[in-house]
C-alpha cells in the first residue's frame, strides 16, 4: 500500500475479501503470506485475520540494495479435499 493510502483499512479489507474468495469461491485449504521482518502493520493485519507466523527465511529476496529477511505467515481455512 502506498505510503499516501495507508492506515485507511484498505489493506485489511483487500485481505479479508481474498479471505472470502479463497474459501467461499476457491474452496482452497490454506494461505499463505510473507512480510518483511520490520513491517510490523502488515504483520498487525495477517494476525488481525486470522495468520499464524510459522518461520523466517533470511536473506530471503533481494530489494533496495540488500538481501531482506522475511516472515511466513498461514491461515488454515475450512475447504479443500476432506482428509
Amino acid at each position: 500500500m502506498s505510503s499516501r493510502h495507508q492506515g485507511l483499512g484498505h489493506t485489511s479489507r483487500a485481505v479479508g475479501l481474498a479471505l472470502r474468495i479463497a474459501e467461499d469461491e476457491l474452496d482452497l485449504h490454506r494461505l499463505e503470506a510473507h512480510t518483511q521482518l520490520e513491517n510490523l502493520a502488515s504483520q498487525a493485519v495477517l494476525r488481525k485475520h486470522g495468520f499464524s507466523s510459522w518461520g523466517i527465511a533470511h536473506d530471503h529476496f533481494y530489494a533496495d540494495g540488500a538481501w531482506r529477511d522475511e516472515v511466513f505467515w498461514e491461515r488454515k481455512l475450512a475447504g479443500g479435499p476432506a482428509s
